[in-house]
């Protein structure tokens, strides 16, 4: 895991708003304040995936590890097949 991975997945949380459409609704009784809720919140869903996406896309695999013992790459998978350890 990189640290980019948990900036872009961080960014791409920011998605989430969904329920906020719900809590206008019942947070405004004028129209005009409702349609404006629900336009910002549209916006911020919109604002957080494009700069997610970007985020992962751009800085993907140029940033270090952020694992411990990171000093090197990560460590390679053991030989096919993978079988459980005899107890």
């Amino acid at each position: 895991m990189r640290y980019s991975h948990l900036l872009g997945g961080a960014m791409l949380a920011g998605i989430g708003f969904t329920i906020s459409l719900f809590i206008a609704e019942l947070a405004f009784d004028d129209e005009v304040l409702v349609e404006q809720a629900k336009i910002g919140i549209l916006a911020g869903s919109l604002v957080a995936a494009v700069l997610g996406s970007l985020a992962l896309r751009l800085f993907g695999e140029r940033w270090p590890l952020c694992s411990p013992g990171a000093d090197g790459p990560p460590p390679s998978l053991p030989p096919l097949p993978w079988r459980a350890p005899a107890t």
